[in-house]
């Protein structure tokens, strides 16, 4: 016969799930910075490491910088994906 769990000891392993859940969440959503040596290999630059955040700002501005006008100026006008592109 099957033991049956308890009230509490239930709530507790959903609690654990959803606390996991939302670790992984959270760090999908934080930005992995690979860094390649000269034979282009890479490495993970863990948030929290030395440098982490000098190179994600260097990273950020980049990106910034190389954006095209354009594409912001579609997305904000609320263009999809599936539109045709002006030639």
């Amino acid at each position: 016969m099957k033991e049956r769990r308890s009230t509490a000891r239930r709530a507790s392993g959903i609690a654990g799930s959803v606390a996991a859940a939302v670790r992984r969440r959270q760090q999908a959503r934080e930005p992995r910075i690979l860094l390649y040596d000269a034979t282009g290999e890479p490495r993970l630059l863990r948030s929290g490491a030395h440098g982490y955040d000098e190179v994600l700002a260097a990273a950020e501005l980049l990106v910034e910088l190389v954006a095209d006008p354009a594409e912001e100026g579609r997305a904000e006008e609320g263009a999809t994906a599936a539109e045709e592109p002006e030639f």
